[in-house]
Protein backbone atom coordinates (compact mmCIF):
# COMPACT_ATOMS: atom_id res chain seq x y z
CA UNK A 1 0.00 0.00 0.00
CA UNK A 2 1.22 3.76 -0.83
CA UNK A 3 -0.53 6.39 1.51
CA UNK A 4 -0.58 10.07 1.42
CA UNK A 5 -0.80 10.27 -2.52
CA UNK A 6 -1.26 13.63 -3.58
CA UNK A 7 -3.16 13.62 -6.61
CA UNK A 8 -4.42 16.97 -7.07
CA UNK A 9 -2.59 18.47 -9.97
CA UNK A 10 0.99 19.00 -8.77
CA UNK A 11 2.97 17.36 -11.49
CA UNK A 12 5.88 16.99 -8.97
CA UNK A 13 4.14 14.92 -6.43
CA UNK A 14 2.87 12.57 -9.75
CA UNK A 15 6.69 12.12 -10.46
CA UNK A 16 7.43 10.91 -7.21
CA UNK A 17 4.86 8.66 -6.84
CA UNK A 18 6.37 7.61 -10.45
CA UNK A 19 9.57 7.19 -8.67
CA UNK A 20 8.25 5.15 -5.45
CA UNK A 21 6.05 2.89 -7.91
CA UNK A 22 9.38 1.83 -9.76
CA UNK A 23 11.06 1.54 -6.65
CA UNK A 24 8.18 -0.85 -5.21
CA UNK A 25 8.22 -3.16 -8.51
CA UNK A 26 12.10 -3.90 -8.26
CA UNK A 27 11.40 -4.59 -4.59
CA UNK A 28 8.16 -6.17 -4.64
CA UNK A 29 8.26 -7.96 -8.04
CA UNK A 30 4.87 -9.64 -8.68
CA UNK A 31 3.21 -7.61 -5.53
CA UNK A 32 -0.13 -5.89 -6.54
CA UNK A 33 0.10 -2.30 -5.58
CA UNK A 34 -2.29 -0.20 -4.02
CA UNK A 35 -2.37 3.85 -4.08
CA UNK A 36 -4.54 5.41 -1.38
CA UNK A 37 -4.56 9.24 -1.71
CA UNK A 38 -5.32 12.03 0.65
CA UNK A 39 -8.75 13.20 1.49
CA UNK A 40 -8.98 16.60 0.97
CA UNK A 41 -8.42 17.68 -2.85
CA UNK A 42 -10.10 15.88 -5.38
CA UNK A 43 -7.70 13.45 -7.94
CA UNK A 44 -7.08 15.53 -11.34
CA UNK A 45 -8.68 13.00 -13.65
CA UNK A 46 -7.18 14.46 -16.26
CA UNK A 47 -3.67 14.46 -14.85
CA UNK A 48 -4.10 11.22 -13.77
CA UNK A 49 -5.36 9.36 -16.46
CA UNK A 50 -2.06 10.88 -18.13
CA UNK A 51 -0.04 9.65 -15.53
CA UNK A 52 -0.96 5.93 -15.63
CA UNK A 53 -0.78 6.38 -19.56
CA UNK A 54 2.48 7.04 -19.44
CA UNK A 55 4.26 3.88 -18.59
CA UNK A 56 4.39 3.72 -15.21
CA UNK A 57 4.29 0.60 -13.01
CA UNK A 58 0.89 -1.08 -12.79
CA UNK A 59 -1.14 -0.32 -9.79
CA UNK A 60 -4.80 0.46 -8.17
CA UNK A 61 -6.61 3.58 -6.77
CA UNK A 62 -8.35 1.99 -3.67
CA UNK A 63 -9.50 5.06 -1.62
CA UNK A 64 -8.20 7.75 0.38
CA UNK A 65 -6.62 8.68 3.93
CA UNK A 66 -9.19 9.60 6.63
CA UNK A 67 -10.86 12.52 7.73
CA UNK A 68 -13.68 14.11 9.80
CA UNK A 69 -16.11 17.42 9.37
CA UNK A 70 -14.80 19.57 11.89
CA UNK A 71 -13.11 22.29 10.89
CA UNK A 72 -10.27 22.40 12.56
CA UNK A 73 -8.91 25.82 11.33
CA UNK A 74 -12.23 27.54 12.70
CA UNK A 75 -11.69 25.22 16.26
CA UNK A 76 -7.80 26.68 16.51
CA UNK A 77 -9.33 30.16 16.20
CA UNK A 78 -11.50 29.92 18.99
CA UNK A 79 -8.66 27.88 20.92
CA UNK A 80 -5.73 28.91 20.39
CA UNK A 81 -6.09 32.36 22.60
CA UNK A 82 -6.19 29.51 25.90
CA UNK A 83 -2.51 28.02 24.55
CA UNK A 84 -3.66 24.43 24.64
CA UNK A 85 -4.10 23.79 20.92
CA UNK A 86 -1.63 21.25 21.11
CA UNK A 87 -3.99 19.20 23.32
CA UNK A 88 -6.88 19.79 21.19
CA UNK A 89 -5.23 18.37 18.17
CA UNK A 90 -4.21 15.46 19.82
CA UNK A 91 -7.45 14.83 21.22
CA UNK A 92 -8.72 15.27 17.30
CA UNK A 93 -6.61 12.68 16.10
CA UNK A 94 -7.24 10.13 18.73
CA UNK A 95 -11.20 10.70 17.35
CA UNK A 96 -10.49 10.22 13.95
CA UNK A 97 -8.21 7.32 14.86
CA UNK A 98 -10.33 5.49 16.68
CA UNK A 99 -13.46 6.49 14.24
CA UNK A 100 -11.22 5.13 11.37
CA UNK A 101 -10.14 1.96 13.22
CA UNK A 102 -12.82 -0.42 11.36
CA UNK A 103 -11.92 0.75 7.76
CA UNK A 104 -8.49 0.13 8.73
CA UNK A 105 -8.39 -3.40 8.93
CA UNK A 106 -8.23 -3.40 5.59
CA UNK A 107 -4.73 -2.72 6.13
CA UNK A 108 -3.88 -5.74 8.43
CA UNK A 109 -2.45 -8.15 5.14
CA UNK A 110 0.18 -5.58 3.23
CA UNK A 111 3.16 -7.06 2.71
CA UNK A 112 4.18 -3.53 3.64
CA UNK A 113 2.73 -0.02 3.58
CA UNK A 114 4.71 2.96 2.52
CA UNK A 115 4.18 6.90 2.85
CA UNK A 116 4.62 9.09 0.65
CA UNK A 117 7.23 11.74 1.67
CA UNK A 118 5.60 15.39 1.50
CA UNK A 119 5.64 18.11 3.35
CA UNK A 120 1.49 16.95 4.57
CA UNK A 121 2.27 16.17 7.84
CA UNK A 122 2.12 19.76 9.77
CA UNK A 123 -0.52 21.47 9.63
CA UNK A 124 -4.14 21.38 11.14
CA UNK A 125 -6.85 19.13 9.21
CA UNK A 126 -4.23 17.37 6.97
CA UNK A 127 -2.27 17.38 9.85
CA UNK A 128 -4.87 15.41 12.01
CA UNK A 129 -5.60 13.30 9.28
CA UNK A 130 -2.11 12.14 8.39
CA UNK A 131 -1.48 11.22 12.00
CA UNK A 132 -4.67 9.80 12.40
CA UNK A 133 -4.53 7.21 9.85
CA UNK A 134 -1.33 6.54 10.34
CA UNK A 135 -2.33 5.27 14.05
CA UNK A 136 -4.97 3.74 13.16
CA UNK A 137 -2.94 1.41 10.26
CA UNK A 138 -0.74 0.85 13.03
CA UNK A 139 -3.17 -0.90 14.97
CA UNK A 140 -3.64 -3.71 11.99
CA UNK A 141 0.23 -3.89 10.61
CA UNK A 142 2.94 -2.21 12.18
CA UNK A 143 5.01 -2.73 8.56
CA UNK A 144 4.81 0.91 8.09
CA UNK A 145 7.64 2.53 6.24
CA UNK A 146 8.28 5.70 4.58
CA UNK A 147 10.17 7.56 1.39
CA UNK A 148 12.55 10.35 2.14
CA UNK A 149 10.15 12.21 3.92
CA UNK A 150 9.96 16.08 4.65
CA UNK A 151 8.74 17.99 8.00
CA UNK A 152 7.63 21.38 8.27
CA UNK A 153 9.04 22.50 11.33
CA UNK A 154 5.67 24.70 12.25
CA UNK A 155 4.28 21.14 12.70
CA UNK A 156 5.46 22.42 16.37
CA UNK A 157 3.05 24.47 16.55
CA UNK A 158 0.29 22.11 16.19
CA UNK A 159 1.82 19.09 18.11
CA UNK A 160 3.72 18.29 21.43
CA UNK A 161 7.09 17.12 21.32
CA UNK A 162 5.85 13.97 22.91
CA UNK A 163 2.87 13.25 20.67
CA UNK A 164 5.14 13.48 17.41
CA UNK A 165 7.64 11.46 18.98
CA UNK A 166 4.85 8.56 19.92
CA UNK A 167 3.24 9.25 16.23
CA UNK A 168 6.57 8.91 14.37
CA UNK A 169 7.19 5.71 16.78
CA UNK A 170 4.76 3.90 14.66
CA UNK A 171 6.97 4.00 11.60
CA UNK A 172 10.08 1.87 11.11
CA UNK A 173 13.31 2.96 11.57
CA UNK A 174 15.05 4.31 10.23
CA UNK A 175 13.09 7.34 8.50
CA UNK A 176 14.62 8.77 5.54
CA UNK A 177 14.57 12.90 5.18
CA UNK A 178 14.69 14.56 1.75
CA UNK A 179 16.07 17.86 2.95
CA UNK A 180 18.52 18.81 6.33
CA UNK A 181 15.50 20.93 8.55
CA UNK A 182 13.83 17.50 8.68
CA UNK A 183 16.94 15.80 9.83
CA UNK A 184 17.58 18.10 12.13
CA UNK A 185 14.00 18.59 13.36
CA UNK A 186 13.41 14.55 14.07
CA UNK A 187 17.28 14.67 15.61
CA UNK A 188 15.83 17.35 18.38
CA UNK A 189 12.82 14.46 18.63
CA UNK A 190 15.21 11.82 19.35
CA UNK A 191 14.14 10.16 16.13
CA UNK A 192 15.94 7.43 14.17
CA UNK A 193 16.76 9.33 11.03
CA UNK A 194 18.94 9.27 8.06
CA UNK A 195 19.40 11.93 5.33
CA UNK A 196 18.38 11.23 1.98
CA UNK A 197 17.00 12.68 -1.03
CA UNK A 198 14.07 13.21 -2.55
CA UNK A 199 13.23 9.89 -4.41
CA UNK A 200 12.33 11.97 -7.58
CA UNK A 201 16.09 12.14 -8.46
CA UNK A 202 15.57 8.47 -9.38
CA UNK A 203 14.14 9.54 -12.95
CA UNK A 204 16.85 11.21 -13.79
CA UNK A 205 17.74 7.86 -16.34
CA UNK A 206 14.51 8.03 -17.27
CA UNK A 207 14.36 11.97 -17.78
CA UNK A 208 17.32 11.67 -19.88
CA UNK A 209 15.61 9.37 -22.66
CA UNK A 210 12.92 11.55 -23.02
CA UNK A 211 13.09 13.30 -26.76
CA UNK A 212 13.02 16.64 -26.59
CA UNK A 213 9.54 18.30 -29.40
CA UNK A 214 10.39 18.39 -32.46
CA UNK A 215 10.02 22.25 -33.56
CA UNK A 216 10.17 23.45 -30.02
CA UNK A 217 11.51 27.28 -29.99
CA UNK A 218 14.44 27.39 -28.18
CA UNK A 219 14.90 30.62 -28.03
CA UNK A 220 11.70 30.80 -25.59
CA UNK A 221 12.34 31.52 -21.84
CA UNK A 222 9.85 29.44 -19.60
CA UNK A 223 8.73 31.31 -16.16
CA UNK A 224 7.87 28.84 -13.63
CA UNK A 225 6.94 30.48 -10.20
CA UNK A 226 5.05 29.25 -7.09
CA UNK A 227 3.85 30.89 -4.15
CA UNK A 228 0.76 31.69 -1.96
CA UNK A 229 -2.10 31.88 -3.75
CA UNK A 230 -2.83 34.97 -2.12
CA UNK A 231 0.19 36.81 -3.50
CA UNK A 232 1.16 34.56 -6.73
CA UNK A 233 -0.30 36.62 -9.22
CA UNK A 234 1.58 40.08 -7.86
CA UNK A 235 5.05 38.35 -7.37
CA UNK A 236 4.23 37.32 -11.30
CA UNK A 237 3.61 40.29 -12.54
CA UNK A 238 6.67 41.54 -10.30
CA UNK A 239 8.81 39.00 -12.06
CA UNK A 240 7.71 39.91 -15.48
CA UNK A 241 8.66 43.60 -14.79
CA UNK A 242 12.13 42.52 -14.14
CA UNK A 243 11.47 40.13 -17.61
CA UNK A 244 11.14 42.98 -19.58
CA UNK A 245 13.86 42.87 -21.76
CA UNK A 246 12.52 39.34 -22.71
CA UNK A 247 8.92 40.62 -24.18
CA UNK A 248 7.72 38.50 -27.26
CA UNK A 249 10.11 35.69 -26.02
CA UNK A 250 8.27 34.44 -22.33
CA UNK A 251 6.19 31.77 -21.89
CA UNK A 252 4.01 31.05 -18.35
CA UNK A 253 4.50 27.67 -17.29
CA UNK A 254 3.05 25.52 -14.55
CA UNK A 255 3.21 22.60 -12.23
CA UNK A 256 0.14 22.87 -10.05
CA UNK A 257 -2.72 24.32 -12.37
CA UNK A 258 -4.86 23.93 -9.53
CA UNK A 259 -3.28 25.98 -6.99
CA UNK A 260 -1.38 28.29 -9.52
CA UNK A 261 -3.11 28.04 -13.04
CA UNK A 262 -5.72 30.93 -11.79
CA UNK A 263 -3.11 33.64 -11.55
CA UNK A 264 -1.22 32.78 -14.65
CA UNK A 265 -4.55 32.33 -16.86
CA UNK A 266 -5.49 36.17 -15.30
CA UNK A 267 -1.91 38.05 -16.38
CA UNK A 268 -1.62 35.15 -19.90
CA UNK A 269 -5.22 36.78 -20.89
CA UNK A 270 -4.28 40.66 -19.67
CA UNK A 271 -0.10 40.33 -21.08
CA UNK A 272 -0.69 38.16 -24.19
CA UNK A 273 1.58 35.80 -23.10
CA UNK A 274 1.30 31.91 -23.75
CA UNK A 275 0.25 29.70 -20.06
CA UNK A 276 1.71 26.40 -20.28
CA UNK A 277 -0.16 23.41 -18.34
CA UNK A 278 1.12 20.44 -18.60
CA UNK A 279 -0.46 17.24 -18.37
CA UNK A 280 2.59 15.20 -17.09
CA UNK A 281 6.03 15.64 -15.54
CA UNK A 282 7.66 14.35 -18.75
Amino acid sequence: AVVYANLKSNLGDFAILHAMLIELERRFPEHPVHVFSHGFRDVDKERFAAFKASNVPAFELRGTTYFHDIDGHRLRRLVSPLGIWPLVQAQLIRLLAARSHANAAQFRDYEAIFLCGGDMWGGVNVGISMFATLTAMHRYNDRIHTFPISVNPKIFMYNSRRSLQGYFAKIRKPLVTRDEKTKALFDGLCVNSIAGADCVFSLQSLAADIEPVAGRDQSRALLVLTGKTKTLESDLRSALQRLSSLSGRLALLTTCATEDGPAYDALSRELGIPFLAPTTWQ
